[in-house]
C-alpha cells in the first residue's frame, strides 16, 4: 500500500527560498551597516610632512624636512638599537645621522603620541 504523505501545513519550496533570501539579505545589511558605521580602519589624523631620507657616505643617512604640518618628533633608529631623536623637525632642516652600515628606520610621532614608520633604508 502506497501512502500519500502530503503535508498541507508545510511551507512550499518556493516560499522557503524567498524567506531564506530575505533573512540572508537582512543579516548582510545589518552587518555591513555596523562595519561601515564603526571607526574600524578610519585614520583619525594623518602624518602630513614632506621628508627626505637618503643615504650619506655609505655610513649613515640624511633626514631633510621640506614641509611639516603635524609631526612633533622624528626618530631615526638603527638596527643596533641606537637612535637619534629630532625633537623639532623644522621646515628646510637637514640632519645627518651616522651610525654605520645597516638598516635605518625613520619614525614619525604626532601630537597624540602616535608613532608610524615613515621609511626604511639599508646602508651597505
Amino acid at each position: 500500500m502506497i501512502q500519500n504523505n502530503d503535508n498541507k501545513y508545510g511551507v512550499s519550496p518556493v516560499i522557503g527560498v524567498i524567506l531564506l533570501v530575505a533573512v540572508f539579505t537582512g543579516v548582510v545589511a545589518l552587518l555591513s551597516f555596523n562595519i561601515f558605521a564603526s571607526d574600524v580602519g578610519v585614520v583619525k589624523e594623518s602624518f602630513d610632512a614632506e621628508v627626505g631620507f637618503e643615504p650619506y657616505n655609505n655610513t649613515g643617512v640624511n633626514v631633510s624636512v621640506w614641509q611639516n604640518e603635524n609631526i612633533q618628533r622624528l626618530i631615526v633608529r638603527h638596527e643596533s638599537g641606537r637612535e637619534k631623536i629630532i625633537v623639532d623637525p623644522n621646515t628646510y632642516n637637514t640632519t645627518t645621522i651616522d651610525f654605520g652600515p645597516g638598516n635605518y628606520y625613520l619614525i614619525g610621532e604626532n601630537n597624540q603620541d602616535k608613532k608610524r614608520l615613515l621609511s626604511k633604508k639599508r646602508i651597505e
